[in-house]
């Protein structure tokens, strides 16, 4: 899938308040049209990154599948005030500098130059033609792959995967098989993975590469989200 931003992509407001966007050909958005800021924090903040940090997990290693517009980086950075990360994403369709720059995502922050940080260096560092590309959000070390899942190679393990990847409508591949196999292959023992959507092609596969599957309430408009835990041996 490619993405022409200058003729396909536009903004869209959430009920929140917050924006997003929308892709004008499948009228998909990258976040909910409910509020993109409230499912990113009750999806990957309040399921994942709370639930991960009350394990115990230190240092603290992520890896999210579709940097998108770096909100899921911005709230991340904005919600850890002590604990240094290691935040790792994945994202093929790198979106423009001057959309990164007019989101409007600084008035839900607590920590305002987060946002300017962001733009700052997703300047610097797309001019560079940097990848992967690094950024240093408060204790966030942020490195953002200009690659997808299925060319992504580490030797990391993961203590949480954000799975933020466009829907299975748009992308298939990346919600079954050998994507799948890849991602629960990428985290660590006890690591945790946490996702706005639940299919039952999702749910079968994580429960036969052994993971603990649970579905939670969903964000705001949305009845049902996953999270899967990798056992420890």
């Amino acid at each position: 899938m490619k993405l022409n931003y200058a003729e396909n992509i536009a903004f869209y407001e959430t009920g929140d308040g917050s924006n997003t966007l929308i892709n004008k050909t499948t009228n998909e958005t990258y976040h909910s049209k409910h509020g993109a800021v409230q499912e990113s924090m009750h999806v990957f903040i309040k399921m994942g990154l709370e639930f991960v940090l009350r394990q115990g997990h230190r240092p603290l290693r992520i890896l999210e599948v579709g940097f998108g517009t770096g909100l899921n980086a911005l709230l991340t950075a904005d919600y850890n005030c002590i604990e240094p990360i290691v935040y790792h994403a994945l994202e093929p369709f790198l979106v423009p500098l001057e959309i990164i720059n007019n989101t409007n995502y600084t008035r839900f922050l607590n920590q305002k130059h987060l946002k300017d940080y962001l733009t700052e260096q997703y300047k610097k560092q797309t001019e560079l033609e940097n990848n992967p590309m690094t950024l240093y959000l408060g204790n966030c070390e942020v490195e953002i792959f200009n690659t997808p899942l299925e060319d992504f190679k580490t030797d990391f393990r993961y203590d949480l995967i954000f799975y933020d990847a466009f829907s299975r409508h748009s992308q298939q591949e990346m919600w079954e098989g050998e994507l799948i196999q890849k991602v629960v292959s990428l985290m660590a023992d006890g690591g945790v993975f946490v996702t706005y959507s639940v299919t039952g092609n999702l749910k079968r596969a994580m429960k036969e590469l052994g993971l603990i599957t649970e579905r939670m309430q969903g964000a705001p408009g949305k009845r049902e989200m996953l999270r899967a835990i990798k056992p420890k041996p």
